[in-house]
């Protein structure tokens, strides 16, 4: 006959692991929701029907001051303008304001030159790096 296992005796988690768990929750508590539906096409609508780049854009830093989104509905504005600078400016503009950073991968992906996509990285970032250093004051 084979004698049972031993009991399973869970450890108790360290301080650090109790504090990592509590900034998580915090973090998610205070994430903001993405724009409705409503929202995303009224805007979409909006940047389909301006004429120039400058009116386009200017529709951009409004969704920027105004709205939090997810990198898919960032990626539907972001596909309405037709240069590469404007997309790069774009997705740099939208950048802070997206609920899910990790998407931002998807945006870099609708340049159309490496060095737009280098030069979004880069600005993508610079702006980590400021707010790591706020988070640090």
């Amino acid at each position: 006959s084979v004698p049972p296992p031993p009991p399973v005796v869970e450890a108790e988690p360290s301080e650090e692991e109790r504090r990592k768990e509590r900034r998580k929750e915090r973090r998610k508590r205070r994430r903001p929701k993405a724009m409705s539906a409503t929202r995303l096409s009224q805007l979409w609508s909006s940047l389909e029907a301006a004429p120039f780049r400058d009116e386009k854009m200017i529709i951009i830093r409004q969704i920027s001051r105004e709205d939090y989104l997810t990198s898919e509905q960032a990626e539907v504005f972001v596909k309405t303008l037709s240069f590469s600078d404007d997309k790069r400016d774009a997705i740099t503009t939208l950048y802070p304001k997206l609920i899910d950073p990790e998407g931002v991968e998807r945006l870099y992906r609708l340049l159309d030159h490496s060095s737009d996509r280098k030069k979004a990285r880069q600005e993508i970032d610079r702006i980590n790096l400021h707010r790591r250093q706020n988070q640090g004051r």
